[in-house]
């Protein structure tokens, strides 16, 4: 079964990409012959024959080249191989995937992430990696929370290589200026939104808010905000919104962030504000690790800054789910050359100088790397600020599938928080009208 009920799209979606490319390998050389570390398969020598791999991903210019130069430190080890790259957008790349897996004819490795993998988890699409894992003793090389977002059933699917968590910043000079005390990790619900008020009330710039979520946010938290039961169940395709305590609650405070004025994502005012956390126009900010190149080179010095734990909710005794986008590879089950395959995962998945680059774009899957790299200590040019909570909060994350019929439900959902907002229903008809529609999707998709 998943491990996991609520999927998420991956932030590395980038542009459209209209050309693929391909790379010669270097001369062959020969060399020892290493082992893979699987008996009774084909043996991943570097004195074999010339290979080429197909090898698929997605991304913004910037991405494609960071995710060759990687795939180059492994052709520069292994000068017999060589990949065919295979890349596009990432809202392309699902319709590919589909193509590529209904046809019978995918890439050899895969990039995967922890939404659009999900329609092939009892496909037989993708190498059950288990046995690799344990035959390399790398059972405990990745993050354990990541290898639980690519399991089902038992079986790992993809190999993870790095994540992007969601935190909350905060702006110490708008802070001091409203006279407010700076957040805690231990911090509780209760005390977050008594932070809010006080910041609403100490904040004189009438553009100044009290916090900046992306429009998209407020939306995406109350899903599953207190953990389960969320909105629906996503293994029975039931809505678990009604009579639902914990969504309840979740689905009125995320709404009362924009009715409450603490944010400016009201209909009329969605636009008071140009910019997010980054503009010091707001106190507290939801950010990811991608954001901080952004942080470093727009706020530079123009205010003070730190990060803090999502806070603990006592009444339901969990603290906020953070949103977590996983990325990760894996094997198509037709790929002729398996082993090589794998070889080259475990590398880009294990090597400090591939978690170099990827910590370009989010926090490494691999555990020594975070702990024994200088990663934490690496502030990207900046002061030192509160690291340790981009790893911390993948400990409360959730994932959040958004594609197929989920969408379809997540959009009821989403216009009648609108209309919350808007003042044109009330909660509970609006969660009447969640529950009821949902189903009715739900139940339209079986028959169908």
């Amino acid at each position: 079964m998943l491990k996991r009920n609520f999927w998420i799209r991956s932030l590395c979606v980038g542009l459209a990409l209209s050309f693929g490319l391909t790379l010669t390998a270097c001369d062959s050389t020969p060399q020892e012959q290493p082992s893979s570390g699987t008996a009774g398969e084909e043996q991943v020598a570097e004195n074999a024959g010339p290979i080429t791999l197909q090898y698929s991903f997605w991304g913004d210019d910037y991405t494609v080249q960071q995710k060759i130069k990687a795939a180059e430190l492994y052709t520069a080890e292994h000068p017999n191989v060589s990949f065919e790259y295979i890349y596009c957008s990432g809202v392309d790349y699902q319709t590919k995937m589909q193509t590529w897996c209904s046809a019978g004819d995918a890439p050899d490795i895969i990039s995967t992430a922890v939404d659009i993998i999900v329609p092939y988890l009892d496909t037989g699409s993708f190498e059950d990696l288990s046995d690799r894992v344990k035959n390399d003793g790398l059972e405990k090389a990745w993050m354990p929370e990541l290898v639980e977002f690519f399991t089902h059933d038992g079986k790992l699917l993809s190999a993870p290589n790095q994540y992007v968590t969601t935190v909350l910043a905060y702006n110490k000079d708008l802070f001091d200026q409203a006279g407010v005390e700076y957040p805690k990790d231990d911090w509780t619900e209760e005390e977050f939104y008594n932070t809010l008020e006080s910041l609403k009330n100490g904040l004189s710039d009438p553009e100044t808010y009290a916090i900046h979520m992306p429009y998209a946010y407020p939306l995406i938290f109350y899903r599953r905000l207190y953990g389960d039961p969320g909105m629906y169940d996503l293994q029975t395709m039931q809505m678990t919104s009604k009579d639902n305590p914990r969504f309840q609650k979740a689905f009125e405070n995320m709404a009362r962030l924009t009715i409450d004025g603490y944010m400016p994502y009201t209909t009329a005012s969605r636009s008071a504000v140009q910019g997010g956390f980054e503009t010091g126009k707001y106190a507290l900010g939801l950010i990811t690790y991608g954001n901080l190149p952004t942080m470093r080179d727009q706020v530079a010095d123009s205010f003070e800054w730190d990060t803090v734990m999502w806070p603990y909710s006592e009444e339901f005794e969990t603290r906020w789910t953070a949103v977590v986008f996983g990325n990760g590879y894996g094997i198509y089950t037709g790929n002729e050359h398996k082993d090589q395959a794998w070889d080259v995962i475990k590398f880009l998945t294990t090597t400090p100088e591939v978690c170099d680059i990827d910590a370009e774009f989010g926090v490494p899957a691999l555990q020594t790397y975070q702990n024994d790299s200088g990663f934490m200590e690496d502030y990207l040019g900046r002061d030192p600020f509160n690291k340790q909570v981009f790893v911390n909060t993948l400990e409360s994350a959730t994932i959040y599938y958004s594609v197929g019929v989920w969408a379809q439900v997540n959009d009821v959902a989403v216009d009648q928080f609108n209309q919350c907002i808007e003042g044109k229903t009330d909660f509970d008809s609006a969660i009447e009208v969640i529950s009821q529609q949902g189903q009715e999707i739900f139940d339209a998709n079986r028959m169908g």
